[in-house]
């Protein structure tokens, strides 16, 4: 090789001795043994395993595999915590640490009882994973996730994580209790900046006193889309000095986008335990915001047995202010036994929120606390004071922002021994805060809703609503033995509603509905005109009153300039009733 210039000579030398500047070698990535039974003279192999996570976190390079080996669990668990690299992943050995078949005796563990990585037991980094582990007593998180991205946390169980209950403050702060939210969870993720992944799958999160299960939380301009698969987070219990505890919860605020698609998730005994805090507010899961949007899609998950006061929820969907956007997606899932509302989709902001419900069962709410007075004080107020209405509804939607649009269809789905209605939605201004409500809708369709103790259906407004929109067909609908089946209300002295369509059934598109007769009538209106063509009534049709055009009004309540058109009843029952009335 020549060069024509002395300006090329070094140059020239630099690349003709061999290619000197041509890249290196690739390093081999490593795999690296660590023993909590491991002797200080170890060198990392399986042999002679290095005896502590600092020196394998040390030596370790990006890219390399460390297995954590098992040991009795006599033997105590590595301490300190481990802060991954690029690409790094991390394995326990041995048995599957969340089988089901029998008590563990032998596996991989590792904790953190220090005040290092701010007492996280592992923390991630960019293309890390880690899988098969047993974590437990970590100071923190069990798994900390800080702006990195495709990363995966596989297989693991973590137990009694977040000993030092650290606060792991949503994103409202202690805006609306004047006390930490909640603590940090087993799995824990924060984003603030970056477009990122992730996925939570398979993992086994229980028995804390202080800790949350699976929470992510994205801020700033973060763009994060995620996977949340196969977890069972069971017996939770809210920590002393906070507000609430969480199975798996989703935050978003500023501008940043969260997508996360959950399948097969279990959340079960979230709450008070015997000598726990009182009257826990427990969340099966928590989509809560601030700003920002959040898009999740639901299916195959099972909660049960909620244990703590009357704010426990299967699932509750929150905008606590500004405007923030969420689309939330529930199919094919049971939720069982709770305290509280089971499902809540609230909206305090001017932004939109929508929840879809297919296929979801929903059975067995009970108060923690009784409501006192008559049943009456009990049902719907036109006044607009819901102060003093039971919880247990088994859906509730609230829009209460000036702005706010809550839109919410429910298909194929079946609601019943709820202590408070079968489905409520209504709008009321928070803290009187001017402002229209844009939007308030609801769409049924071949749906079973029936309640112990309220309506089937409410819809209320006790403000101002520029759009509403209630649609229901071919479902079965009852109220308790003192309530009507279904409870259209509007405040009669200042709510106001610009357009509203209440579609029970038309001449071109009958109901096809059956709306039971418990108590003291079919349907309650006020201020509200409803059509009901097309329906039946029950086996005792003929003996109900008639309304001007000789259509029966079956028991129907009329007030406040509401009026109702009944037409084209049923004579027979469709098979929407089931054999409730066949």
């Amino acid at each position: 090789m020549k060069c024509g210039m002395r300006v090329f000579v070094m140059l020239c030398g630099i690349l003709s001795a061999p290619y000197a500047l041509a890249i290196s070698a690739p390093v081999s990535a490593r795999t690296l043994y660590v023993s909590a039974g491991g002797s200080q003279t170890g060198n990392g192999t399986s042999a002679r395993p290095f005896a502590s996570l600092a020196t394998v976190e040390q030596v370790s390079r990006p890219g390399d595999t460390i297995v954590v080996l098992a040991t009795p669990l006599g033997v105590p668990a590595l301490d300190g915590g481990i802060a991954l690299k690029n690409g790094q992943k991390l394995i326990g050995d041995g048995a599957k640490v969340t089988a089901s078949s029998g008590p563990v005796t032998v596996a991989a563990r590792i904790t953190n009882t220090t005040t290092a990585n701010h007492g996280d037991a592992v923390v991630m980094a960019d293309g890390a994973s880690v899988s098969n582990l047993m974590i437990e007593n970590a100071r923190r998180s069990g798994v900390y996730i800080n702006d990195v991205t495709d990363v995966t946390v596989s297989g693991n169980a973590i137990s009694a994580a977040n000993t030092s209950c650290t606060a792991g403050q949503g994103y409202a702060g202690e805006r609306y209790s004047g006390r930490p939210m909640h603590g940090y969870g087993a799995i824990m993720a924060d984003y603030s900046s970056r477009s990122a992944s992730f996925a939570v799958n398979g993992n086994l999160i229980h028995d804390g006193t202080c800790m949350d299960g699976i929470h992510v939380r994205a801020g700033g301009k973060a763009v994060v889309s995620g996977r949340i698969d196969q977890n069972i987070v069971t017996r939770l219990q809210q920590g002393l000095g906070f507000v609430s505890v969480l199975g798996i919860a989703l935050e978003t605020k500023d501008s940043a986008t969260l997508t996360v698609t959950s399948d097969g998730n279990t959340q079960t005994f979230i709450g008070n335990h015997l000598g726990g805090a009182p009257e826990a507010d427990c969340e099966g899961l928590l989509g809560h915001q601030i700003g920002g949007e959040l898009r999740w899609i639901i299916s195959r998950n099972y909660f049960a047995h909620a244990m703590g006061g009357s704010s426990c929820n299967g699932a509750e969907f929150f905008i606590t202010e500004g405007k923030a956007n969420s689309t939330i997606a529930i199919s094919d899932s049971l939720f069982l036994d709770s305290q509280g509302d089971m499902i809540q989709n609230i909206n305090l902001g001017s932004g939109e929120t929508s929840l879809t419900m297919d296929r979801v069962t929903i059975a067995y709410t009970h108060l923690a606390v009784e409501p006192n007075g008559p049943p009456e004080s009990r049902g719907s107020n036109p006044a607009g004071d819901e102060a003093g209405r039971p919880r247990g509804h088994c859906v509730m939607l609230v829009s209460q922002g000036p702005g706010g649009v809550n839109r919410a269809k429910i298909t194929d789905s079946a609601f019943s021994n709820c202590s408070g209605d079968g489905v409520f939605m209504y709008y009321a201004p928070f803290l009187q805060l001017p402002g229209a409500s844009r939007e308030l809708s609801l769409d049924i369709d071949r749906s079973t809703i029936t309640t112990e103790r309220g309506y089937g259906l409410r819809w209320a407004n006790y403000g101002s609503v520029d759009l509403a929109s209630v649609k229901v067909r071919n479902s079965f609908i009852t109220g308790a033995l003192d309530k009507a089946a279904i409870g259209l209300v509007q405040n009669p002295s200042g709510a106001k509603l610009k357009a509203g369509t209440f579609d029970f059934g038309t001449a071109n598109r009958p109901g096809g509905n059956c709306i039971g007769l418990p108590g003291p009538g079919a349907v309650e209106l006020v201020g509200i005109d409803a059509t009901f063509i097309g329906n039946f009534w029950g086996a005792n049709v003929g003996n109900q009153a008639k309304d001007s055009s000789g259509a029966p009004l079956a028991d129907t309540i009329s007030t406040g300039r509401a009026q109702i058109d009944t037409g084209a009843p049923l004579t027979t029952a469709p098979s929407t009733c089931g054999r409730r009335w066949q």
